[in-house]
């Protein structure tokens, strides 16, 4: 099993959202990318997940 003690989660989140935003300006691979709403709700599992009371 593999365990983390640290994650860089805005790091990832903001790579997330660059590949977004990459498959926003190709219009072949548009439907591929996440909407508003799933990056909204993106945004607020990497809060829960920075706050280390609800798992530690």
């Amino acid at each position: 099993m593999l365990v983390f003690d640290v994650a860089q989660f805005d790091g990832i989140l903001k790579k997330i959202t660059e590949f977004n935003n990459a498959l926003l300006s190709d219009t072949e691979k548009r439907d591929l990318s996440l909407t508003e709403l799933e990056l909204s709700r993106l945004g607020a599992i990497v809060k829960l997940l920075k706050d280390t009371s609800y798992y530690h």
